[in-house]
């Protein structure tokens, strides 16, 4: 009993200092972002007026998006704005910044999300194929070919072939066919806003829309998941304790079972660093399929020198790859109390 209160207030203790460690990394990364953006020879003013504008046109503009205060004012309302969650405006679309943030947010989960779990439960299954000898051979050279290619080359692949060559799904337009109403805007993505107004027709073909995006990215994540969980049941088949119990005449099944117990606390570490990588690092796909989500929003910002957008963009990628990373070690933890130390 002592035992398990013992590991029970390391595990609460090993929480309690990643989550003192957000603030302090989000702080950070705000700082550097904002000086860093503002560092940069840019005049988002003049590329919104155009050239014809008058400098006093130029003058109210920078007064109005705030642009005439000292930067140490601008950084202390930024800071004053993220815990109030007032993000600013942006410089182009004259959008609340946050408003805008929440609508693409909810449009990159409804395609990350479900590319995240068909890429644990393919790499997690051809990991497991790939730790018997007489499948190894090939599941390594899938996964090999599937690492090699860059998630937008597979993307195109997959354009050609599911809709030019053999035309079943919908073209990469969006969310939504173009000849089909959109449903009530609520949420941001349209699927989830079709299921809200019972528009089962919008929600089909957006669900079609999904498909290939899903596909491309599931099948490129899926990679980590595959090695991780090889390399260690091929570690976990070779141990003592599988011998043991092929000697004492347990299934297979049960000793792959077993071998993979011994897998788990890896396979969450691996999965906390590809969802990381898929929040912040949609932007391809969604550029290719015109999705619309928080890293096309983030890119073109960035194109755009849309400041508060950029920040909003930083400021949200920051956060999510710091949570998602706490959660993956907390799972990690419980799967393991010596990940704890």
């Amino acid at each position: 009993m002592l035992k398990t209160l013992s590991q029970g207030g390391g595990r609460a203790g090993y929480v309690g200092r990643r989550l003192a460690m957000i603030p302090i990394g989000v702080l950070i990364v705000v700082t550097a972002t904002f000086f860093l953006i503002n560092a940069i020879p840019s005049d988002p003013v003049g590329a919104r007026l155009g050239d014809l504008a008058t400098p006093e046109q130029i003058a109210a503009e920078r007064a109005a998006l705030g642009l005439d205060q000292p930067l140490l004012v601008r950084f202390l309302d930024l800071l004053g704005g993220i815990f109030t969650g007032a993000l600013g405006t942006s410089y182009y679309t004259g959008a609340d910044v946050s408003g805008e943030l929440l609508g693409h947010v909810t449009s990159t989960l409804v395609l990350v999300v479900p590319g995240f779990l068909l890429a644990a439960g393919l790499g997690i299954g051809l990991g497991i194929l790939a730790a018997r000898d007489n499948l190894s051979r090939w599941v390594r050279l899938i996964v090999t070919v599937l690492q090699g290619l860059p998630v937008f080359v597979l993307a195109v692949a997959g354009i050609l072939l599911l809709v030019v060559l053999v035309p079943v799904l919908p073209s990469p337009t969006g969310q939504l066919d173009a000849n089909i109403p959109a449903p009530p805007v609520r949420t941001g993505a349209v699927m989830v806003d079709a299921v809200l107004a019972a528009r089962w027709d919008a929600m089909g073909n957006a669900v079609a829309h999904l498909v290939l995006p899903v596909l491309s990215i599931g099948l490129i994540a899926s990679v980590p998941f595959a090695r991780i969980t090889a390399s260690a049941m091929r570690s976990a088949l070779a141990a003592e304790f599988s011998a043991f119990g092929d000697g004492n005449g347990l299934a297979r099944r049960t000793v792959v079972r077993n071998a993979l117990r011994t897998a788990r606390p890896g396979i969450a570490t691996v999965g906390g660093i590809v969802a990381a990588e898929l929040i912040g690092g949609s932007m391809l796909i969604e550029q290719v399929f015109s999705w619309n989500g928080i890293g096309q929003w983030g890119l073109n910002a960035i194109t755009q020198n849309d400041l508060p957008v950029v920040q909003a963009f930083v400021l949200f990628a920051a956060v999510g790859t710091m949570v998602i990373y706490l959660l993956a070690d907390i799972v990690a933890v419980l799967l393991d109390p010596r990940t704890a130390s």
